[in-house]
Parts: C-alpha cells; sequence; structure tokens
C-alpha cells in the first residue's frame, strides 16, 4: 500500500472464481482513501464454477460508488473466448455471459447521469456525441465517482488490451492526478 502516493488510479483485480475476498476490500478501501480512481477487473474467466452475477454483486457491495461492466465476457470457464465491449455496434458474439443491451444502458446511464446538459440530450436524442460521452467518462473516473468493471484472463491475455485503453484513454494522467493534489493542499489549509 505504500505505493499508493505515486500512482493515479488503481487497478483492483478481483478473482472471478473465488469473488471479492477480505484483502479485495482492504485494497479498495486504501485506494478510496487515497483519493485513487478506480478500474475493477475481474480476471480468471477461464476458471471453474464462476457466477458472475455474485462477483458483480460482491463488487458492487464494496464499491461505494457507481461500478458498471464495460465488457462483458464471450464464455466463462473452458469457454471463455474473449470479452465484447457494452459500447460496441457490432453483432453480440455467441455465448455471451449477459446482457449485451442492458449492459450498454446501464453503462450510459451511469456516464450521462454525472453531467445534466449529457443527460437532457441523450434523454431527448437517446445518443450522444461519442467525444463528450469520453470526456464525461474522463471526469467521472478521475473524480472517483465511476469505475468500470473489465473481465479478463491475464493468463490467456483476454482483456487485457481493454484494460490498457481504458487506462491509457480515460484514467487520469499524471500531470492531471497532481493539479488534484495540489487543489487537495490549498483547500486543506
Amino acid at each position: 500500500m505504500s505505493a499508493l502516493p505515486a500512482a493515479e488510479t488503481a487497478v483492483l483485480v478481483v478473482s472471478a472464481v473465488s469473488g471479492v475476498e477480505l484483502n479485495t476490500v482492504k485494497s479498495w478501501n486504501a485506494a478510496r482513501k487515497a483519493g485513487l480512481s478506480g478500474v475493477i477487473v475481474v480476471n480468471k474467466m477461464d476458471g471453474d464454477n464462476i457466477v458472475v452475477d455474485d462477483v458483480l454483486a460482491g463488487i458492487r457491495e464494496i464499491a461505494g460508488i457507481s461500478a458498471v461492466p464495460f465488457n462483458l465476457p464471450a464464455g466463462q470457464g473452458a469457454n471463455f473466448k474473449g470479452v465484447f465491449d457494452v459500447f460496441s455496434d457490432t453483432a453480440t458474439p455467441a455465448g455471451l455471459v449477459g446482457d449485451a443491451a442492458a449492459a450498454h444502458e446501464e453503462a450510459m446511464d451511469a456516464i450521462v447521469e454525472l453531467d445534466e446538459a449529457l443527460l437532457e440530450k441523450y434523454l431527448e436524442d437517446g445518443k450522444v456525441d461519442a467525444a463528450q460521452l469520453a470526456k464525461t467518462l474522463a471526469k467521472a473516473i478521475g473524480e472517483g465517482s465511476l469505475a468500470p468493471i473489465l473481465f479478463a484472463s491475464a493468463r490467456q491475455e483476454i482483456g487485457v488490451a481493454e484494460l490498457l485503453d481504458i487506462i491509457a484513454n480515460v484514467a487520469p494522467s499524471p500531470s492531471a492526478r497532481s493539479a488534484w493534489r495540489r487543489r487537495a493542499r490549498r483547500r486543506s489549509r
């Protein structure tokens, strides 16, 4: 935990097989206390005896903020073959675990609810500009009000590229984190 002050974003890894454990809770709480944004990765989707709904319920119970899947597993256990981006316009793959349309709606709602103007546009038009959505998402993650949940299998290198995309494209940059720390120090004086 001593490295937390040097980080901008905590990546909490939850085992799909064992779910949320005591150290998961301790790690998440330490990251939140340090003011870090968070991304949650459900790893080991290629393991046995996985109940995705139970893992998601456990994550949401400890998160304390909006935590929503940004991708869904295409299969699980020995049949885990990939992940499906809930923002994708492509056809839903066979064996998808979960409802892609419901996951898309949940993710969209979680993002647009954080910006009044964006929410109004979404309710009026049923869609929003991708650039504005990304900007609001980056702000929400940076402020710690939303944590994307991603599914993966590190052993098979499935879902790793999607995690890196989130970190590179929407997680706070070191310069943004430095500005946040300066503002926090000024407020505490």
